[in-house]
């Protein structure tokens, strides 16, 4: 699989007790294709990007394909109320 992640939470460096609070998930390539075929929802115009991207929604799973045909699918993980939120905002 190829993409990154982001961890949140107290940062090391300001607190003697950092904590991990969640995570958010980006994915890339085959694996997020593989994501968004699998989605039944329709594709919307994404307005963040506003670039021909096609975005679809699965509860808090977000994927995207840009007019180049590249997939991307991003969601987060809070570990608090271990709850999945969208990763990214406008």
């Amino acid at each position: 699989m190829e993409g990154q992640y982001y961890i949140w939470g107290d940062p090391i460096d300001k607190n003697d007790n950092p904590s991990v609070d969640g995570f958010n998930i980006f994915l890339d390539g085959e694996a997020a294709e593989r994501l968004y075929k699998k989605i039944t929802t329709e594709s919307t115009h994404n307005e963040c990007w506003d670039d021909g991207t096609l975005t679809k929604y699965q509860g808090n799973l977000e994927c995207s394909v840009t007019p180049e045909n590249k997939y991307s699918c991003s969601f987060g993980v809070n570990l608090n109320d271990q709850k999945i939120y969208r990763a990214e905002s406008c």
